[in-house]
């Protein structure tokens, strides 16, 4: 699930990026370390509101980087709960 998850989101954050360079948004150049996650997703999510519409795609991004928050979690617990394995099996 998580190599599928990886693979996903991969397609989602280029996807991203090449729609900011196809409408030419200034956003397309803080798509470096975390101006990706602050900067461009963002501008990306405004970018899908259009006159007060709904858009199913909203809801699908809003998940994805839900999922991408708790994807991050899970990977920071991984390294921390090797640090803390390594501290006690030295005790």
């Amino acid at each position: 699930m998580d190599f599928l998850f990886s693979f996903i989101a991969g397609f989602i954050a280029w996807g991203a990026i090449g729609y900011l360079e196809i409408t030419r948004d200034p956003a397309y150049d803080q798509t470096q370390s975390v101006g990706l996650t602050f900067i461009a997703f963002p501008a990306v999510a405004a970018r899908m509101e259009k006159d007060g519409e709904v858009n199913h795609m909203d809801a699908f991004f809003g998940c994805f980087l839900f999922f991408m928050f708790v994807a991050g979690l899970d990977s920071a617990f991984s390294y921390i709960e090797s640090f803390v394995c390594n501290i006690l099996d030295f005790m």
